[in-house]
């Protein structure tokens, strides 16, 4: 059972280490590149995080997925404005999607699948 507990230790710091790798990358990607809306898909989230802010659920587009906006439209209440809040909903997102990827990787694999994975 101990070894088995190691393990899980083992493979929880890695999953760490790759999360402050991608962490890391994200943070250079994003001073290297210019932030700008790049696609009509980007308004029709704003909007729809706009939308959830302000209460108004009534006219959220309802061809989108809404967990997205709903997000951005929560961290909205910390920044300066919903794009800022957008951005640092998709920073985090792509930065913690390593953890269900890596886990389920060595869950159905090995470690070195897990590796790649992440």
């Amino acid at each position: 059972m101990s070894e088995q507990s190691s393990e899980t230790r083992s493979a929880a710091r890695e999953c760490l280490a790759w999360v402050a790798a991608a962490f890391v990358v994200r943070i250079f990607f994003s001073s290297v590149t210019p932030q700008v809306i790049d696609s009509a898909d980007s308004i029709l989230y704003l909007e729809a995080a706009q939308k959830f802010s302000d209460g108004n659920f009534s006219n959220v587009y309802p061809r989108i997925p809404h967990l997205y906006p709903v997000l951005t439209a929560a961290v909205s209440h910390a920044t300066a404005d919903i794009e800022a809040a957008a951005i640092a909903v998709s920073f985090m997102c792509g930065c913690f999607l390593i953890v269900p990827v890596f886990l389920l990787s060595v869950v159905l694999h090995d470690r070195p699948s897990a590796r790649i994975a992440a």
